[in-house]
């Protein structure tokens, strides 16, 4: 069936995925349907959408196409009409993992997730995600120089969530940006909840890192059991409301992961390749640097600790953080870095 024939079905079925496999599996053509069910479509808004797809470089894949996920083919009831744009063509032969959690991450989980994704992409993994803000992004930017994919709760031509826009451009020129919603679908919260099976659906495994109790990441966490996916969950302070759905898991039985290493492991795909080499700290940086911890300090408080001079701190943070050990993350507090 051509292009053309699966943009008009899906205009007719619009957020009924039941109807366009209907159609698609009952009829050849869409004229033939036409003529049959009498069904017409407002033929402007069918231009408007052949014209932004040829000049966007988006691929409409049905399942039949060789191009369509393997790992979704597996699924029951799989899309039946997938919407990409990117670098990415053929994606299957890469093995993927999701990494989720919340809109509302801490710096503690942003870490976590540049470092995982970071690490898991260089040792050969896709990083999966759903481009929302925290979690999904940081996921994203780390592994984009390998290639990501950000799964959509939208149609492909709406830039959400516009703080994004950027991020989202980026996905395009080096990795893949897919979605089984119609141009023009807006973000609704249903569709959210669809998207969590594509993540789920396309990945060997799924890493939950920071979640509240009611966060979607725990819908992404059905669907991987439901398709026997592996889940991986990383723990977070047992006094952070984005953490308990996280600790939660692990109370019922799910998968504690605290390094890269651990996944590839249980996977048994792949090897992280760490660096070697020591860092070498001075007496002084040693004792600066057993008091920053992975919760923000500010240099007062590591000045009072120390019973030290502020320019004597100040000036050993200099050092630290120029040997790659800490962070300024602005207002004059400091954090280790995941190294």
């Amino acid at each position: 069936m051509n292009i053309e024939d699966r943009i008009r079905f899906h205009m007719v079925a619009g957020l009924r995925e039941d109807r366009l496999r209907e159609y698609l599996n009952s009829y050849d053509t869409f004229d033939e349907f036409e003529e049959k069910e009498g069904v017409h479509i407002d033929t402007d808004t069918f231009k408007s959408y052949l014209t932004y797809l040829k000049q966007n470089n988006i691929n409409i894949i049905s399942l039949e196409d060789e191009a369509y996920p393997e790992k979704l083919k597996e699924l029951y009831l799989p899309p039946p009409l997938l919407y990409t744009r990117g670098a990415l063509k053929h994606i299957s032969s890469t093995p993927a993992v999701a990494i989720v959690g919340t809109r509302k991450s801490t710096l503690y989980g942003n870490q976590v997730a540049d470092w995982f994704a970071k690490e898991l992409s260089n040792a050969g993994f896709l990083i999966v995600s759903g481009l929302a803000k925290g979690i999904d992004a940081h996921a994203h930017r780390a592994s984009l120089s390998n290639g990501t994919v950000a799964v959509l709760g939208n149609g492909i031509d709406i830039f959400y969530p516009a703080l994004n826009r950027t991020l989202e451009k980026s996905i395009i020129e080096k990795g893949l940006v897919i979605t089984e919603f119609l141009f023009g679908t807006p973000p609704l919260p249903q569709n959210f909840l669809k998207r969590n099976r594509i993540i789920a659906g396309l990945a060997q495994a799924v890493i939950v890192i920071e979640a509240g109790e009611k966060s979607g990441a725990l819908n992404t966490v059905k669907w991987a059991v439901e398709y026997g996916r592996e889940v991986f969950v990383v723990p977070g302070p047992v006094n952070s409301p984005v953490s308990k759905g996280t600790n939660n898991l692990i109370k019922e039985g799910f998968n504690i992961v605290t390094e890269p290493e651990e996944i590839i492991e249980a996977l048994g795909i792949g090897k992280v390749e760490r660096k070697k080499e020591e860092i070498e700290l001075t007496p002084l940086e040693e004792k600066v640097y057993e008091k920053i911890g992975i919760q923000p300090i500010h240099i007062d408080d590591i000045v009072a600790l120390l019973e030290m001079d502020v320019k004597s701190v100040f000036n050993t943070l200099l050092s630290l953080e120029l040997k790659g050990v800490i962070e300024d993350i602005g207002g004059k507090k400091y954090t280790k870095k995941f190294i």
